[in-house]
């Protein structure tokens, strides 16, 4: 990785619009080895290491430490061992050398075009924000990809390509929202989608992403990944970051596995195979939502806030919402554009 590729990737640096509610932010990768209580695992639950032995520099190679050391197996995975995930993402997001990073690598796809390929860690995946009333969608770990194609001469961006869930989106150059040469990006509250626009009616087949755009989001550091470096060595670990595991039954399509790192995902080493995952790949342009019923959204509730001494009072009233969908919890999030840290979401169940 040269100076003339560091430049590169900096110079079309996404910029991150997160939405109000977001209560995780893109962080560096060594803030889930390091977490307290967190420990590499193997699939049985059997312990391996703990911080400070687990590291980004323990997952290099094929042996954990030295030859010595337990083999990798690509069912190992690093688990939080407990439900503290906003207190401890957040504990750890307030120091500077864990927060506001995204990592970044040029590298060539199958048919010789070359890619500009931004990756994103955030801590835990939370797609529909009460998580603790409402068990599905959830999952420990989440790396979330952007791609930028340059054109035939290498000169300047001709695709985007942001990563959606199981799939992605594509559009040309001159349809992306950009400030100056660098690409927005709207990630999805909880789930971390990558979104072209921002709104509330991003229908995935499942639920709607939300993805307002509306929090001050913090500049991200670009961390350019050298392959050729031992520092760098832990991109290819095949194992999960995260120990959930996929639902079955009705919540199965709401649920997914915690994802493994982005040397191990099939873009790393062919950009173009994310191309294919896009909705209707051919056109670039404005795609339209993916197939399946796309429910209609209830009115909106009626609510009131108000101060009561050092306390907020929140009065709120759903009188029109249909019977059987009747609310089932509550989510208040207490969010000051001044305050760097993420912000912080109160679940109630109603």
């Amino acid at each position: 990785m040269g100076d003339d590729d560091t430049a590169l990737l900096e110079r079309h640096r996404p910029l991150l619009r997160y939405d109000s509610q977001e209560t995780y932010f893109a962080d560096a990768a060594q803030e889930w080895t390091d977490a307290p209580g967190n420990a590499l695992q193997r699939r049985d639950g059997s312990v391996l290491a703990t911080p400070p032995q687990l590291s980004l520099a323990l997952l290099a190679g094929g042996h954990y430490a030295d030859a010595a050391a337990p083999p990798v197996q690509p069912g190992d995975c690093i688990g939080h061992r407990g439900d503290d995930y906003v207190q401890a993402a957040r504990a750890l997001h307030a120091q500077a050398r864990y927060a506001n990073r995204m990592y970044g690598r040029v590298s060539d796809d199958s048919a010789g075009r070359t890619w500009l390929q931004y990756w994103f860690f955030y801590f835990y995946n939370d797609y529909n924000l009460i998580g603790p009333l409402i068990r599905a969608g959830l999952h420990e770990g989440d790396w979330e990809t952007v791609q930028l194609r340059l054109d035939a001469d290498g000169a300047i961006p001709d695709l985007a390509v942001y990563a959606q869930h199981d799939g992605a989106e594509a559009r040309r150059w001159g349809l992306v929202e950009r400030v100056g040469l660098r690409p927005v990006v709207y990630p999805a509250r909880g789930s971390h989608a990558s979104y072209f626009s921002a709104g509330d009616d991003h229908w995935t087949g499942h639920w709607f992403d939300h993805a307002d755009g509306l929090r001050p989001t913090p500049e991200l550091t670009l961390v350019t990944i050298d392959e050729d470096a031992p520092a760098f060595a832990w991109i290819h670990w095949p194992g999960s970051w995260g120990d959930t595991r996929k639902g079955t039954g009705l919540l199965s399509g709401l649920d997914s596995d915690s994802p493994v790192g982005p040397g191990a995902h099939s873009q790393w080493t062919d950009p173009a195979r994310l191309v294919a995952k896009a909705r209707q790949p051919e056109e670039f342009a404005v795609t339209p939502r993916p197939p399946g019923p796309r429910p209609v959204a209830p009115p909106a509730p009626a609510v009131t806030l108000a101060r009561d001494g050092l306390a907020l009072r929140v009065t709120y009233a759903c009188p029109d919402w249909p019977a059987g969908r009747e609310p089932a919890g509550l989510v208040v999030t207490v969010n000051s554009p001044r305050e760097p840290l993420p912000p912080i979401a109160h679940r109630v169940p109603i």
